[in-house]
């Protein structure tokens, strides 16, 4: 059997991070995996298993405003050719695949959806108006259109309407990420939170809450791929963690982690601090609802609220018993988890849909 998965760039993202090991779990098993690329994407930054088929579609030679273009016309002429079973996960990818599996009826296409992409790409991105609105009607059409659909949470199978989708969950190493010991003491508490230039993932929302709240009170660690400052007027420093092994030492030396992003359609980086044993103050951006419960593992503000922020933060930063309290709700949600049950749904998806007879 063979999956075909496109993907229109190897960016450093979770999004990526989940699509590699799933492309691996299936190429572990027998199936011939074949990845779909721009000629002009990077390498990616995730290891993928040596037998899985990477194939570049040729841009480069286009100028560089059609290279876009050039790719998903390619796309949608050939991902569904040779193949069983398309996985589509962006979505233009899901147009592409829809209409290549017309074509080659042979194939059958799913379309596995890791976040409401009418908002995080559409609306909420940092873009002209037109183009915004125009992402958001094509991300919204493409809910509609009759592929069978992954989510990666309850609360965005609600949210794109699609009560038939399958929700196969998301899930943490947690054999990287767990809780060291932690002991109370007299120094600042260490709040740690991701360095994100995307407006939609709320750094700056965090950077005008730590600005109300004393700078004596916390030391600030950021994360980032790269070396990120802390700022000015803030006592801390920036750290660079690129792999799931780092991202756990940062997590380990944070006693309060922040996650103050404006939507997503699982979220990650909370699930992965809870169980690195942080006190966990996170927005309610949608997917963080289907494992946070406010004011027992976590405390959860509105998106973009700054001041709502800066008062959670404080609140955690002042109170030792209720960080412990969090932490260890925490350590135990983050349990239920693991890695392997979303992996194990989603082969049990794929298999099916790939065994089925086509169209």
């Amino acid at each position: 059997m063979t999956m075909t998965m496109p993907i229109a760039g190897f960016n450093r993202s979770g999004g990526v991070k989940t699509l590699v090991l799933l492309a691996n779990a299936i190429a572990a098993r027998g199936w011939h995996v074949r990845v779909l690329a721009p000629d002009d994407a990077s390498e990616s930054p995730f290891e993928l298993l040596p037998q899985i088929e990477v194939r570049r579609l040729r841009v480069r030679s286009w100028p560089r405003p059609l290279r876009v273009a050039a790719f998903y016309l390619q796309l949608a002429l050939t991902v569904a050719r040779d193949t069983d079973l398309c996985l589509a996960n962006f979505y233009l990818t899901a147009y592409c695949a829809w209409l290549s599996a017309l074509l080659h009826r042979r194939a059958r296409a799913i379309y596995f959806l890791q976040g409401d992409e009418a908002e995080s790409h559409g609306r909420l991105a940092a873009a002209a108006f037109a183009s915004r609105w125009l992402r958001f009607a094509l991300a919204r059409g493409s809910y509609r259109l009759p592929l069978p659909m992954l989510c990666v949470s309850r609360w965005l199978r609600r949210q794109v309407g699609r009560p038939d989708a399958t929700v196969i969950g998301q899930g943490i190493d947690l054999t990287v990420f767990h809780a060291r010991e932690r002991v109370a003491g007299p120094g600042r508490a260490i709040v740690g939170t991701i360095g994100s230039p995307a407006r939609v993932k709320g750094y700056p929302d965090v950077l005008a809450a730590l600005r109300l709240i004393s700078a004596a009170a916390f030391e600030l660690l950021v994360v980032g791929a790269d070396a990120i400052a802390a700022p000015d007027g803030v006592h801390g420093r920036g750290v660079t963690a690129s792999t799931e092994t780092e991202m756990a030492a940062f997590y380990r030396q944070c006693d309060v982690f922040v996650f103050a992003s404006h939507r997503e359609g699982f979220g990650l980086p909370p699930l992965e601090a809870m169980a690195s044993g942080c006190a966990v103050v996170t927005t309610d951006c949608g997917g963080v609802n289907d494992f946070t419960r406010d004011g027992e593992n976590c405390l959860m503000v509105a998106p973009g609220d700054s001041r709502a922020l800066a008062a959670a933060i404080e609140r955690l930063v002042d109170d030792a018993p209720l960080r412990a309290r969090l932490s260890a709700e925490a350590v135990r949600t983050a349990a239920m988890w693991p890695r392997e049950r979303m992996i194990q749904a989603f082969i049990e998806v794929v298999t099916s849909e790939g065994r089925a007879p086509s169209h």
